[in-house]
């Protein structure tokens, strides 16, 4: 399960871009980040990428030798999906609702930034939230959320430019409020 720096790192638009990447690659070098996102200055990845591994994020999984230089190549080591056994035992609800509060740090810390930018436009930036009460079974829940994972899958190779820029897409479902919620 991911460890409270892990979750630091999902919560941030950058580092979970890069966590991502190198997930769904498996093995990836510096030079190959750097080509996937050409968006991220070189110094910063490589600040990014060291610490990743100091924090235990990341692992080294070979070092090649190119024209006398050290080539790294990182995989991810840690589990980025949360594991429903983590979640179990006494104190599961209280785990549960540590992991919610990190991911709503998360989205609070990046509104933060974009509200503290000079010039921001709520209009026309493509940002926003709402909230949509709806009474779901739990097979219309189930069909739902894959109906809107397949939509989200359609998008997950976009890479930023031609006004294509990193968004982050956040979805949470509440649960029952109890016995009342079947009326």
């Amino acid at each position: 399960m991911l460890d409270s720096k892990g979750l630091d790192y999902i919560s941030n638009p950058v580092t979970c871009r890069l966590l991502v990447q190198i997930d769904k690659r498996g093995q990836v070098t510096t030079k190959e980040l750097a080509a996937i996102c050409p968006d991220i200055p070189q110094t910063s990845l490589y600040r990014y990428l060291s610490r990743m591994l100091r924090d235990g994020v990341l692992k080294v999984v070979d070092e090649r030798r190119i024209r006398g230089m050290i080539e790294r190549v990182f995989a991810v080591n840690v589990a980025l999906e949360i594991d429903e056994k983590d979640l179990e035992g006494r104190d599961a609800a209280a785990k549960y609702y540590q992991l919610f509060s990190k991911f709503a740090m998360g989205l609070m810390c990046q509104f933060l930034e974009y509200t503290e930018t000079d010039g921001i436009d709520i209009a026309n930036d493509g940002s926003g939230f709402w909230l949509t009460p709806l009474c779901l079974d739990d097979q219309e829940l189930d069909d739902l959320a894959a109906q809107m994972q397949a939509l989200v899958n359609q998008h997950l190779a976009n890479e930023p430019g031609g006004g294509r820029k990193l968004r982050n897409v956040a979805v949470v479902v509440t649960p029952p409020r109890g016995p009342e919620s079947d009326a």
